[in-house]
């Protein structure tokens, strides 16, 4: 029973990575369509890209609650381990971390933003047209800032 409650999360964590990176066959679509939305200045922006760009900036706080529980389930498990601190007690690393805080958790929520920043930029070239996609542009680089102006 002592060994149950730190495991029980690590083990959904790893299950859940692992259901998402394999069968490769199956989930390397997946991620190269991802990957298609992530580079959009690099080529043409497809609707799909700019769907999956948008499925995106929907997913910010999800994304941030992934990179914490990584942390904490990180955490704990060091502590855990090396027999310093409980399970109970994971949470004062995560809390004091500098790493998450300021780098991990708001680049969760600006690269979804800013690739769609960049999406629009892309359209804006290839269709020679700055309406609606200069305006689209912007409502994202203004988010962008305003929730980092929020973040810290």
């Amino acid at each position: 029973a002592d060994i149950a409650a730190p495991i029980f999360p690590l083990v959904l964590y790893l299950f859940v990575a692992t259901v998402l990176l394999l069968p490769w066959k199956k989930r390397g679509n997946f991620w190269n369509i991802v990957s298609l939305t992530v580079m959009a200045p690099y080529h043409d922006v497809t609707f799909r890209d700019g769907f999956i760009g948008d499925i995106l900036t929907s997913t910010v706080r999800p994304l941030q609650d992934i990179a914490f529980t990584a942390f904490y389930l990180l955490s704990g498990l060091q502590g855990w381990w090396s027999k310093s601190y409980g399970i109970d007690d994971a949470a004062v690393p995560v809390e004091r971390s500098w790493l998450l805080h300021t780098a991990v958790l708001p680049a969760c929520m600006i690269s979804p933003l800013w690739w769609r920043f960049l999406q629009n930029l892309r359209q804006a070239y290839d269709a020679k047209k700055r309406w609606p996609y200069l305006g689209n542009a912007l409502k994202y680089f203004v988010a962008a800032e305003s929730g980092l102006f929020w973040f810290f």
